[in-house]
């Protein structure tokens, strides 16, 4: 399965050294958050990790989330109403949708 990657956000301390947070994805087996830092944390940095940056952080992976069960929702309500319905699986192993009007 193919991983997907969000960046989350960014982050400057006061010192200056800069901390970018992604999230990579590989559906249903393993979700991971990456901490990168253009310069090696000092003890600084990570006082404002442990303050700020970890929670937000968390924060936006939830909103991730729910964004994630929102879009599933949606699927599922538009074929509830026969919008759309499951056509095959794709190469990732996930559903594929079409329209009737595709379909014929």
């Amino acid at each position: 399965m193919k991983s997907r990657k969000t960046v989350l956000g960014h982050w400057q301390c006061r010192s200056g050294n800069e901390c970018a947070v992604t999230v990579s994805e590989t559906s249903a087996e393993e979700v991971r958050l990456f901490f990168t830092w253009t310069h090696v944390p000092n003890a600084d940095d990570r006082e404002e990790w442990h303050f700020a940056i970890f929670n937000e952080a968390v924060s936006r992976f939830r909103e991730y989330a729910f964004l994630n069960k929102a879009c599933v929702q949606v699927l599922r309500d538009l074929e509830a109403t026969g919008d759309f319905r499951r056509v095959g699986i794709n190469d990732e192993g996930d559903w594929k949708f079409g329209t009737e009007a595709e379909l014929n």
